[in-house]
This record gives structure tokens, C-alpha cells and sequence, in this order.
């Protein structure tokens, strides 16, 4: 909790850190190179062109780190503590090789299991629910014994309400440029009625596909 908060409020490590600081070089070094490594293969094998993913990383992995820097830069931390980092750190690590293989392989399985709607969409948002909300929040109170009020703020400090706030504004105007949502909305002929509720009727759909 020292060396984090040491960190958050921007004072100088000790020089018994120095080990952790080089680690945490090591391990941003190594998923540089993996990232690369990974736009390379994808450009050769399948011909990605290499604007659209330099295009995403400077966005999200530079400008979108660079603005939740600069809302937290005066930000005190909040009182989380980590129970077993070393044992957590590790689960969550191949928690993270899991959503890799859903993401590659696992959603076009579903989508192929499921080919009709709203059967597909009910199944896809079911199976991420599961993903990223339900299997996290099973892994921190089951496993690690977390309560929900650790988890939550139930009461947030205004300061960082705000970065929450212009953080969730700006991920939706990037969604909102440069996601195939809003497109596939204003194309697919749905009253908002429907889009608001989640009701897809494949009449309009085939009518608008046609």
C-alpha cells in the first residue's frame, strides 16, 4: 500500500524498489514486443494493414493512458488494498490468456452455434456478462475472499467521479467515430423504441438488408 500510494501521489520510490521498478520495464518491454510481434504475423498472414492497429494503440494505449494520467495527476488514492498479489496476479494472468481465446476463437464459435436472432445477440451478450463480470467478481469473492465493499465505493470522492465521468465521455465519442455501432444502428431501419430495449425484429431486419 506504501509504494502505491508513493506512486499515485507522485513521490520518489526508495531505492529498495529499484528491483520492482526493473521488473515492471521487463514486463512492459516484453508486451511491446509481443504486440509487435503479433501486428507483424497479422499483416503477413491475413494482410492487416498496419494503420488501423498504430491507429488504435496511439489512441487507446497512449492518448486514452495519457488523459487518465493527467484527470489523476492530483487524485488521492482510494483505500483498495490487495490481499495476495503475487497469487492474484497470476490467476488474473490466465484469466487474461481466457478472454484472449474468447475474443479470437470464441465469439465466431458462438455466432456459428447460434445463427439466429435474437437468439445470437441474447447468447453473445450472455456469454460476456459471464466473461468480464460475472467470472472476475466469482475469482475476487470466492477465491480471494473479497467482500463487495472492497470491490465498490459506495460513496465516491467527487474527484474521481469526475475522471469516471470524462473518461466514460470520451471512450464514447471514440466509440462513437470510430465503432461500427452507431453505423449499424442508423443503418439497420430499427425504431429507437427497439434499439433502446434490445428487441431485434428480423422483418425489419431483411427489409433493410434488401
Amino acid at each position: 500500500m506504501e509504494t502505491r500510494d508513493g506512486y499515485a501521489l507522485g513521490k520518489v520510490a526508495p531505492a529498495s524498489n529499484t528491483f520492482a521498478n526493473w521488473q515492471t520495464y521487463l514486463c512492459l518491454s516484453a508486451y511491446l514486443m509481443l504486440w509487435v510481434g503479433s501486428v507483424v504475423v497479422i499483416h503477413n498472414k491475413a494482410g492487416l494493414a498496419l494503420s488501423e492497429p498504430l491507429l488504435i494503440f496511439a489512441v487507446v494505449g497512449i492518448g486514452f493512458s495519457t488523459l487518465a494520467w493527467f484527470l489523476t495527476r492530483r487524485s488521492e488514492p482510494l483505500p483498495y488494498g490487495i490481499k495476495r498479489p503475487k497469487a492474484e496476479c497470476s490467476v488474473l494472468a490466465g484469466y487474461l490468456v481466457l478472454v484472449v481465446l474468447f475474443l479470437t476463437w470464441g465469439i465466431d464459435a458462438l455466432k456459428a452455434a447460434v445463427q439466429h436472432e435474437p437468439w445470437q445477440m441474447s447468447a453473445m451478450l450472455g456469454a460476456k456478462l459471464v466473461l468480464f463480470v460475472l467470472l472476475p467478481l466469482a475469482l475476487f469473492c470466492a477465491l480471494w475472499q473479497y467482500q463487495i465493499r472492497e470491490l465498490i465505493t459506495a460513496f465516491p470522492i467527487l474527484n474521481h467521479l469526475r475522471v469516471a465521468v470524462w473518461m466514460s465521455l470520451v471512450l464514447i465519442v471514440f466509440q462513437v467515430a470510430f465503432g461500427r455501432g452507431v453505423s449499424e444502428i442508423r443503418h439497420s431501419g430499427l425504431p429507437l423504441w427497439a434499439v433502446a430495449a434490445g428487441i431485434h425484429d428480423n422483418s425489419i431486419e431483411l427489409s433493410s438488408v434488401q
